[in-house]
């Protein structure tokens, strides 16, 4: 646009970067047509970097491409409706296919050297040794050293996610409360590293969120730590804060709808589920579970039939939709049918899932089977 060939000179990484978001799949045979060959030169210029090397992170609907990132995997609050696999593995790594990447390994940049360390105050260094030992897999030896030095917002983030993996609620939420309080600090230790951890966190029927050290993400896993504990106010809290500085997130909208429905008699509350849901499509598995829940909404403000035909909506794509999302979707709108004395065909669509899923919760006693 400005005359600047991307792949020349200072602004080759970041033109590759920039083609990358239109490579989902890490593959030459998606990018728009006439890139291939700028790319191919521009590996055999810098060939340290390889087709797949950078690795393209979805976050609800976007793709984002990240070349380092530290990976979290927290196991989700004990609550119902909630289903993300506990964590396992090193809570941090640097991606990379056989070993290979374009940016330095995340052990490298947790590297001070002696001089350094002369000069870095000892809570930092607590705190890069803390993430030291998490990317060598010692989690006991990270926790020790991030609760150490906790009065850093980074370092009381990374154990918050540690405590919230291990299930120790209380803890985690102590810690993310005061990483939430920095402000502004909060991230810069993990920006002058350049890392960027996240955390996989489920909110709703499977489906999980990308959270990183930020305002929205730290509340969204406060969210389920509030509901963990039964402070419905403190999510609810929480969740206004994040309708304010997210409004068009559709995460932040998940969450507020899934914690809304737990009072569906709050006809208030439920208009404005519908209202905030309206121009809700089906286009990801986030909408998807949006879709379930604005059906709920109005099933709750009597308009059953409007139900049932949200939840057909939303049944029909199944690409990387969650099977206990999808189900779900379906006992719902079968009891919508029975509700609207279409009793044959509730039946039926019981009968069909519990061919597929004997172990739904009171699908057997619905049949008559126990």
């Amino acid at each position: 646009m400005f005359g600047i060939d991307p792949f020349q000179g200072p602004h080759a990484s970041v033109a590759y970067a920039s083609v990358m978001r239109f490579n989902l799949s890490s593959s030459p045979a998606n990018l728009p047509k006439g890139f291939t060959p700028r790319v191919t030169a521009f590996l055999a210029t810098y060939p340290s970097c390889a087709w797949g090397d950078v690795e393209p992170l979805e976050i609800d609907s976007l793709s984002v491409v990240r070349t380092a990132r530290c990976q979290i995997h927290c196991q989700p609050p004990g609550k119902p409706g909630h289903t993300g696999a506990a964590g396992h593995g090193p809570l941090l790594h640097h991606p990379g296919p056989q070993g290979r990447a374009c940016s330095t390994p995340t052990r490298d940049k947790l590297s001070l050297g002696f001089f350094r360390r002369l000069v870095t105050p000892p809570e930092e260094k607590a705190f890069v040794d803390g993430l030291r030992a998490l990317n060598d897999g010692d989690e006991d030896e990270a926790l020790s050293k991030l609760e150490a030095t906790s009065d850093l917002p980074d370092a009381a983030w990374m154990a918050g996610m540690i405590r919230l993996k291990r299930e120790a609620f209380a803890q985690a939420r102590a810690h993310l409360e005061s990483a939430l309080a920095a402000g502004d600090r909060l991230g810069a230790l993990f920006a002058k590293y350049d890392l960027s951890p996240q955390s996989n966190l489920p909110v709703a029927k499977g489906i999980f969120a990308h959270i990183s050290p930020t305002e929205r993400g730290t509340r969204l896993a406060l969210v389920e730590l509030c509901e963990a504990s039964g402070d419905a106010e403190g999510a609810a809290q929480h969740l206004e804060r994040l309708m304010v500085i997210a409004p068009d997130d559709p995460v932040v909208l998940l969450s507020f709808v899934q914690i809304a429905l737990d009072t569906p008699q709050d006809y208030d509350l439920m208009n404005r589920v519908i209202a905030l849901t309206v121009a809700t499509q089906n286009e990801t598995p986030i909408d998807t579970g949006i879709l379930l829940y604005r059906a709920r909404a109005l099933a709750a403000r009597g308009l059953p039939d409007a139900a049932i035909q949200v939840l057909t909506r939303g049944s029909r794509r199944r690409k990387d939709r969650p099977d206990r999302l999808l189900r779900q979707i379906r006992h719902d709108r079968a009891e919508l049918y029975e509700r609207v004395d279409r009793k044959a065909q509730a039946r039926r669509e019981f009968e069909k899932l519990y061919v597929e899923a004997p172990e739904f919760e009171g699908l057997a006693e619905r049949l008559g089977l126990r």
